[in-house]
């Protein structure tokens, strides 16, 4: 069984594009880990980083991954798919 780590973000996205048919969403967010398995994470674990919806259904957002309070940073990716 694989291991998983849950964050709890709150974020704010604004809609750049003026054209209803194709919206332009950017965004950034800020997290911090609720529930941790494993030694990938440390304990006080905060992410901060941007999201951009690229389609309809799917969302693009580069992340940065604070360490124990800011000790230790790593970047990171996530992609998101919806319906």
């Amino acid at each position: 069984m694989g291991k998983i780590n849950n964050f709890t973000n709150i974020g704010y996205r604004k809609n750049l594009s003026n054209q209803k048919e194709k919206p332009n969403w950017l965004g950034v967010e800020f997290g911090t880990l609720t529930k941790r398995s494993g030694d990938i994470f440390v304990p006080n674990t905060m992410r901060m980083g941007m999201n951009w919806q690229v389609g309809k259904n799917i969302t693009v957002a580069p992340q940065l991954y604070f360490n124990g309070f800011f000790k230790q940073v790593s970047p990171g990716f996530r992609i998101g798919i919806g319906l």
